[in-house]
């Protein structure tokens, strides 16, 4: 079919690029230590902690598997996906610390103060926690001590 009058139509077509910001997955430096360090991501398996300040530190994802230090401060910090896996902690501070998703397996945890933590999906299969507190600490799909998920605090069931 013919068209009398015809208009042409031009179109065009403009890309604009998207842009997205990430977080890099490994802190740029990750030997800093002291009050909101970024240690995200960070291999600090052979690290020296014990009277360490790391106040309100950013250590989500980082890997403290094996780690033995007293007198550690890690109260406010967001250690969520962190691998503290066969830890031995003593006489130190979480209280506030976001453990949502870490793993806390096979771990000694001697009088150390969990107040107000979250434990969110934490997993402390095998871990102890002689004389530790956990006073209005969360607790939601945790991997209890005995291998049992529950909501409901379940260190009471630790091996001492």
């Amino acid at each position: 079919m013919a068209c009398t009058p015809c208009v042409l139509i031009q179109t065009t077509t403009t890309t604009i690029p998207a842009t997205t910001t990430t977080l890099p997955s490994v802190a740029d430096d990750c030997t800093v230590r002291g009050y909101e360090a970024d240690l995200h991501g960070c291999d600090l398996r052979s690290a020296d902690l014990t009277n360490g300040n790391l106040y309100q530190s950013n250590l989500r994802g980082a890997d403290l598997s094996g780690v033995t230090a007293s007198n550690l401060n890690l109260q406010g910090a967001d250690l969520t996906g962190a691998n503290l896996s066969g830890v031995t902690l003593s006489n130190s501070s979480l209280y506030a610390a976001d453990l949502t998703a870490a793993l806390l397996t096979s771990g000694s945890f001697t009088n150390v103060n969990f107040q107000s933590a979250n434990l969110t999906e934490a997993n402390l299969s095998g871990a102890v926690f002689p004389s530790s507190g956990f006073y209005a600490a969360t607790w939601s799909n945790t991997t209890c001590p005995n291998g049992e998920v529950q909501s409901t605090d379940c260190t009471v069931s630790s091996p001492t």
